[in-house]
């Protein structure tokens, strides 16, 4: 990245570490196949494929879901805490950042990964760009359920002899004439909600580019839209060919 991709709006300190950590890299192999070499980064680079995996420890190596994922990086035990941080915090959004951004950074060097960053670098990360999860309240006390959009308190019990779809079904049917009641429509199902997980993709297409494999357009189109996006969250003007 030359000079003229200096940040022009986010910090230059923050800058400066996404800088470091790229330059600890290790560096791409050019005499391998690109598809060995790929196959190389998926096992020891793309560890966002692991989240949800369930993930066991021995002295030896980190296994993940029936992989070993050998000493690339100084993986240890540490890097299961670290996978299961990312499933319960906000971490997501500033790891793609970062994966993105080292990349474009060296494109010839593997970077560390995120889950195997120093603190004093990712915790800066996280502050400017972590994305908090909106969780909807559902229940609340009648103290606490102010505005429109609650229930009036149920004035009858549950029969615990009912089968768990009878409840079900009596508690639905109760909802329903609130709603009616009221006037509020029936929310959208899926308004709220996050239906799919965050798309790590745009940081594989990238590598693929980077050890030399051919993009289609889909991908090409893909890799775009997520520089562009990392390039306006460092303040990076985009050049006019992405």
């Amino acid at each position: 990245m030359d000079s003229s991709e200096t940040p022009t709006t986010a910090p230059q300190n923050l800058w400066r570490l996404i800088e470091s950590a790229a330059e600890k890299g290790k560096c791409i192999a050019s005499d391998c196949d690109p598809q060995e070499t790929l196959s190389t980064l998926e096992r020891i680079s793309w560890w966002w494929r692991y989240m949800e995996e369930p993930v066991e420890y021995d002295s030896f190596a980190l296994t993940i879901h029936g992989k070993v994922l050998r000493d690339a990086f100084a993986l240890d035990v540490q890097i299961i805490e670290n996978l299961k941080l990312m499933m319960h915090t906000c971490q997501e959004y500033p790891a793609f950042i970062y994966e993105m951004s080292v990349r474009i950074v060296k494109p010839a060097l593997v970077p560390i990964p995120w889950v195997s960053l120093d603190s004093s670098i990712k915790l800066p990360l996280i502050d400017a760009f972590e994305r908090p999860r909106v969780i909807r309240p559902v229940v609340a006390s009648e103290e606490s359920a102010v505005g429109g959009n609650w229930t009036n308190v149920c004035p009858w019990c549950f029969s615990l002899s009912a089968t768990d779809s009878e409840i079900i079904g009596a508690f639905s049917d109760f909802i329903r004439s609130q709603r009616q009641e009221k006037g509020i429509p029936n929310p959208k199902p899926n308004v709220g909600k996050r239906n799919r997980g965050f798309s790590w993709r745009p940081i594989e297409i990238l590598d693929q580019k980077r050890i030399g494999l051919v993009l289609n357009g889909s991908d090409r189109s893909h890799l775009s839209k997520a520089k562009r996006e990392v390039r306006a969250a460092l303040g990076i003007p985009n050049r006019q060919s992405e």
